[in-house]
């Protein structure tokens, strides 16, 4: 949606907890009220909704757009070069979290502290991550296997680049 905010497409990667946010607000509303089976709703999305960090969203939303140099928080996405769009897809994808994430040439259009914050982010992250890089220094720091792909065939060998090259 070319006329939606940076911070509203970034919130997109979140939707998932943002839904079950505003059920549990809902939720809490009703509190004096509730059914059993209510407040057993309750408690487990509070219990899911705290282990996901979500009573912060706010405060991470910020965090990764001002990480990957995106500022202005209320501009339009008419209004965004190619660049910043893709760190704003960049942006949401970090958000959402997703047990496996695929990355093709992610330090494009970063500068050197949006770098770092890709390297730290990815070196914690608890899922797999599997990126295409022509970045050699990001690739040492972030990759612990490299994989080759040579005629139909994968080959898997250990980090670093300079090693993998000697082979």
């Amino acid at each position: 949606d070319e006329s939606a905010t940076v911070r509203d497409t970034a919130r997109t990667g979140l939707a998932h907890l943002l839904e079950d946010k505003a059920r549990y607000d809902a939720l809490l509303l009703r509190a004096a009220e509730l059914s059993t089976a209510e407040q057993g709703e309750l408690a487990s999305l509070q219990t899911r909704l705290e282990a996901a960090g979500a009573f912060d969203l706010e405060h991470r939303i910020d965090e990764v757009l001002a990480r990957l140099n995106l500022p202005r928080h209320d501009q339009e996405i008419r209004g965004m070069s190619g660049g910043e769009r893709r760190r704003l897809d960049l942006a949401r994808v970090l958000l959402s979290a997703p047990e496996v994430l695929l990355l093709d040439e992610p330090t494009n259009h970063l500068d050197q502290g949006g770098i770092r914050f890709l390297v730290e982010t990815l070196t914690a992250w608890p899922g797999c991550v599997l990126f295409v890089s022509h970045d050699r220094d990001f690739t040492d720091a972030v990759a612990t296997r490299i994989l080759e792909l040579h005629r139909g065939e994968v080959f898997s060998h250990p980090a670093p680049t300079e090693a993998y090259l000697e082979r």
